[in-house]
């Protein structure tokens, strides 16, 4: 019996805060050998403390620890995915109704999907992707437009026939997944 996914419009709060803590704590538990491997006190030029767990960190090194233990935590949360269905509900409720985009609050997953198909006019699929995902990824230049809600529209919808092409392609190599 097949089943209707709703849509995902906004991103779920973040379930990550005790992952966080708990990386946190195990990177400041090994953090003389971590930050060594580093290079962190050679490039503060300070001496290694000596292997103490029980130790606090300084300020220096609990910033450094937190920078790390935020990026693992990003890489985990980014590697939670959203169920094919769901996305394709998602999608469709945009390609029909762009203004859901504008607000900015949609789940990681979808503008993914939307900013691989974005375009702004001729060019290749996918070359504007900033225009998407915003200038928060500031280690790629280019120029960034605010999309307009065609594009937007259009985007969502050659997503969505792609992620149909995909899930068809499963399905007929399976036989089992029918969208």
């Amino acid at each position: 019996m097949p089943t209707l996914s709703k849509p995902q419009l906004i991103e779920p709060k973040s379930p990550w805060g005790a992952a966080f803590d708990q990386i946190y704590l195990g990177l400041c538990r090994d953090r003389v050998s971590i930050l060594t491997a580093l290079k962190f006190y050679v490039e503060h030029d300070l001496p290694p403390p000596e292997e103490n767990s029980d130790a606090i960190p300084t300020t220096d090194e609990a910033e450094e620890l937190r920078q790390i233990a935020s990026a693992l935590t990003v890489a985990a949360a980014a590697s939670a995915t959203m169920p094919a269905g769901v996305l394709a509900a998602t999608l469709l409720k945009v390609a029909k109704n762009p203004d859901l985009f504008f607000p900015r609050e949609l789940p990681a997953p979808v503008e993914w999907a939307m900013a691989c198909d974005y375009q702004r006019g001729a060019e290749p699929l996918g070359t504007h992707w900033r225009d998407v995902w915003g200038d928060q990824v500031a280690a790629f230049p280019g120029q960034i437009e605010q999309p307009t809600g065609l594009n937007i529209a259009k985007a969502a919808r050659a997503a969505l026939a792609s992620l149909q092409e995909k899930r068809k392609a499963v399905g007929s190599t399976i036989g089992q997944i029918r969208f």
